[in-house]
């Protein structure tokens, strides 16, 4: 989807920074874009244990542009699902996801 922004310049893959690839950070901005503030949705595993802000969370770990590729958790929920799999993986658990894929095996 291209677009213009308020000031004239191109937006989407039209733009003359556009990356194939962005960044951890950028691909966050590009979710909240698409599917607004995460404090605005309720976790999608809300129980008891629910706490803290929402946050978005990457479904399949890659980070791709794709809106169908997010849900909603709280906190609470987003670090034990972030726990589990680092565990699950070999992965310290002090260790930053969005650089995980850096890790010598």
């Amino acid at each position: 989807m291209t677009k213009r922004s308020g000031r004239g310049y191109e937006s989407g893959e039209r733009h003359h920074a556009w990356k194939a690839v962005p960044g951890y950070r950028a691909i966050h901005y590009w979710v909240e874009r698409q599917l607004g503030k995460a404090a605005e949705h309720t976790c999608e595993q809300e129980d008891e244990t629910c706490s803290g802000r929402m946050e978005w969370a990457n479904i399949s770990r890659e980070y791709h542009r794709d809106v169908d590729d997010w849900l909603v958790l709280c906190h609470a929920h987003h670090k034990r699902r972030d726990m589990a799999e680092r565990e699950a993986l070999g992965i310290p658990v002090n260790y930053p996801a969005h650089r995980k894929s850096r890790v010598a095996a």
